[in-house]
């Protein structure tokens, strides 16, 4: 059981180690829709439709993930030009 929590603390963290909270939205609403699709499809004996308005629901949490994503690398690769080399370069004269 410590091992699926951890794995759960993993996913829903970023690459830097804080915690994501978009991550946890995806997931819960993920499992949410799930959960709901699952009962009804069960209590109707059929296989329900998943409304058009879900999926754009999921459409634009994934967008602000990327969009997220995107500017946080952003900084980051801007940071990595303007640092300096460790080492100097070598002049042949």
């Amino acid at each position: 059981m410590a091992k699926g929590i951890r794995k759960l603390q993993e996913f829903l963290s970023e690459a830097n180690g804080q915690f994501s909270s978009i991550r946890l939205v995806l997931l819960a609403w993920g499992l949410g829709v799930l959960g709901v699709w699952t009962y009804l499809s069960i209590r109707n004996k059929t296989i329900q439709p998943v409304d058009n308005g879900i999926v754009a629901i999921f459409g634009i949490l994934f967008a602000g993930k990327v969009v997220q994503k995107a500017a946080e690398e952003k900084p980051r690769a801007a940071e990595l030009k303007a640092e300096p080399p460790d080492e100097p370069a070598e002049e042949n004269a």
